[in-house]
């Protein structure tokens, strides 16, 4: 019978089997299977003949199962001693590699860290040259090439000095060029050809403050057309000149007169045109000067005024002594006459006085061309503002029912140096002309300031103004819009403002009535 381990192993994998040999040579196999009933035990029995060879497959069977459990690591074992054979020639490739690349890596990295020295400024780097082969040849021209990037560093470095040189004084020059022409008093432009083909008109390359200020233009962008520059109604005399000028048809100098809009008088200028010649194949350039003559124009109509008005003045005052003298004395031979006719006498006498009148007012007006003609001389001096505005102002207060002249003048106001008398006689001359100009009931205003090293006289009046049209003409001689008076106080007033190295300007007064101001330097 199966044991009871037999038995139990049978019941847990459900069936076992056994073969057990005889001591005649044969085998038994027996087999227990586990039923849900019982147990079933079978079993066979092989004769020695068979049981033999039996055996002997078993065993192969056996053996067989065993070098197939084996077999992963016999495979294994193997690859390591592969692996080891291969990672032993490997070492030992890597060993004569080193050896061999030693003698040709050693000039390399000798001639890297010269390389990078090379680079780094360092243009006195050399390699050593040893032997004769391909790397020894590269050495040698290394050095050749090192040499000659030296040699080329100095003489960049020495042109480079040159240039700095010839830029720095090029650039000072520029300097000192642009400082000249920012305070120069002559307005400079500069025109160049224009940029394509297309266009054939010059085009602006610069201009000095001068310039801009007389053109009445904020800025002067760089390549601007001539015709955009100048595009202003005022300015078309120069635009008409330069184009003559810059085309060869026309002068290349002129005497302009343009009208800005807002001036009170025509600007004169001296226009001179001069051509820059280019190289062979680069086109004419053009500086362009502008000096303004309005002053001197000015001044020039004053000194012809100043001329006629003493010619004038000696010319009528000497006969006008005999002609008074005879005037009066018919006039008193016609009262003491009894004998004559008394209408005659009558007549003679009337004639007599108008004469005399007529003769007064040719002296008075002798006297004010006389005056016109021989200003004083300037006597500058410190003196106050205050008080001479206030003189000026007492002298006219009353003399017009219902007028009203009032003075506004800082208490505090700084001490001012100039001709006093000359000041007072411009002042007296400005409220005048306001007084007559301003209607009963009106006011004269007299305001007086110093600031920033200017004094500085508004007097301003609420009549009926000057027109438009007349304005640029209100301080030449003979110019007045009062029936009495021959238009003298203004010029006056201007020259003096002129001695004094000021201006004297007249503006609208709002609502109406006319604004004049009276402006000097103080030191």
């Amino acid at each position: 019978e199966p044991s009871a381990e037999w038995v139990s192993t049978a019941r847990a994998r459900g069936s076992v089997r056994r073969i057990d040999g005889l001591e005649g040579g044969g085998q038994v196999g027996r087999t227990v299977v586990a039923l849900p009933a019982g147990i079933l035990v079978l079993g066979t029995y092989d004769p020695p003949a068979e049981a033999a060879p039996l055996r002997a497959l078993s065993r192969a069977t056996a053996a067989l199962a065993q070098l197939e459990a084996e077999r992963a690591s016999l495979q294994a074992v193997q690859v390591l001693l592969f692996l080891l054979l291969a990672l032993v020639v490997l070492l030992a490739s890597v060993w004569v590699g080193l050896v061999l690349a030693r003698r040709v890596t050693r000039p390399i990295a000798a001639l890297a860290s010269s390389v990078r020295r090379v680079g780094a400024g360092d243009f006195e780097a050399r390699v050593e040259v040893e032997g004769s082969d391909e790397i020894a040849a590269l050495g040698r021209a290394f050095n050749a090439m090192t040499e000659e990037l030296r040699e080329s560093r100095e003489r960049l470095v020495s042109a480079n000095a040159e240039l700095r040189s010839a830029y720095q004084t090029l650039e000072e020059d520029r300097l000192r060029i642009r400082t000249i022409l920012a305070h120069l008093d002559v307005g400079v432009l500069a025109f160049g050809p224009a940029d394509g083909e297309g266009s054939r008109e010059a085009r602006l390359r610069g201009a000095n403050d001068a310039a801009l200020r007389m053109l009445r233009r904020p800025e002067a962008p760089s390549g601007m057309p001539l015709s955009d520059f100048l595009a202003e109604v005022s300015c078309a005399p120069l635009r008409q000149f330069l184009d003559g000028a810059f085309r060869g048809t026309g002068p290349r100098e002129a005497t302009l007169t343009l009208s800005p809009p807002g001036t009170r008088e025509p600007l004169v200028l001296e226009a001179h045109a001069t051509s820059v010649p280019g190289g062979p194949d680069q086109k004419t350039a053009w500086v362009v000067t502008l000096e303004d003559t309005t002053a001197l124009v000015r001044a020039e109509r004053a000194a012809a005024w100043e001329e006629a008005a003493r010619r004038m003045a000696h010319e009528i005052k000497n006969p006008l002594t005999p002609v008074r003298l005879a005037a009066e004395r018919m006039r008193r031979k016609a009262r003491a006459a009894t004998s004559c006719d008394p209408e005659m006498a009558k007549v003679v006498e009337e004639g007599a006085e108008t004469i005399v009148q007529e003769v007064r007012t040719l002296a008075a007006l002798v006297d004010a061309f006389h005056r016109f003609a021989r200003l004083p001389e300037t006597r500058l001096g410190e003196f106050d503002l205050r008080a001479v505005v206030g003189q000026v102002v007492n002298l006219y207060a009353g003399t017009k029912a219902g007028l009203t002249v009032a003075a506004e003048v800082p208490d505090a106001a700084a001490p001012v140096r100039g001709d006093e008398e000359q000041i007072k006689r411009a002042l007296v001359n400005l409220v005048d002309n306001a007084v007559a100009a301003t209607p009963n009931g009106g006011t004269v205003a007299v305001r007086a300031s110093v600031e920033e090293g200017m004094a500085r006289v508004v007097v301003s009046d609420d009549g009926p103004g000057i027109p438009p049209e007349e304005r640029g003409r209100v301080f030449e001689p003979t110019f007045s819009t009062k029936a009495a008076g021959w238009g003298l106080g203004l010029s006056i007033t201007q020259r003096i403002a002129a001695e004094h190295r000021g201006k004297v300007v007249l503006e609208e007064n709002s609502p109406h009535g006319c604004r004049f101001v009276l402006e000097w330097p103080t030191a």
